[in-house]
């Protein structure tokens, strides 16, 4: 598979929604420009709320890339959000909330292909 060019970071503001274009509330999807893939609003807008606990050293406690057993009070979320600043809009980006508590910049990507 080959992958697309990076954009820099410039450019981010036309593909992702954060603090500085955001107004700090989340913001009506696929308006900006979509990514390489045909994806919008992978990074930034809302954070993509997944199944891993979070723990905060939880890479060092274990071999997989991927360590779902590691059990904590709060689960992951991933990509920043429109609250946050330029530098946490990427997919490595881990905060933690505890399930059950609504958070307006918590949310789940949704894709689908159209035919």
């Amino acid at each position: 598979m080959e992958f697309p060019e990076l954009k820099p970071v410039e450019q981010i503001e036309e593909y992702a929604r954060f603090i500085n274009n955001s107004g700090d509330i989340p913001q009506t999807v696929a308006i900006r420009k979509s990514n390489a893939f045909g994806v919008y609003d992978l990074l930034g807008n809302v954070r993509e709320w997944v199944d891993d606990w979070y723990v905060a050293d939880s890479y060092t406690q274990a071999l997989a890339t991927d360590p779902r057993w590691l059990a904590g009070g709060a689960k992951v979320c991933r990509g920043g959000s429109c609250h946050c600043p330029v530098h946490l809009l990427r997919p490595g980006y881990r905060a933690a909330n505890k399930p059950g508590i609504a958070c307006e910049v918590n949310g789940f990507h949704m894709i689908a292909e159209l035919r």
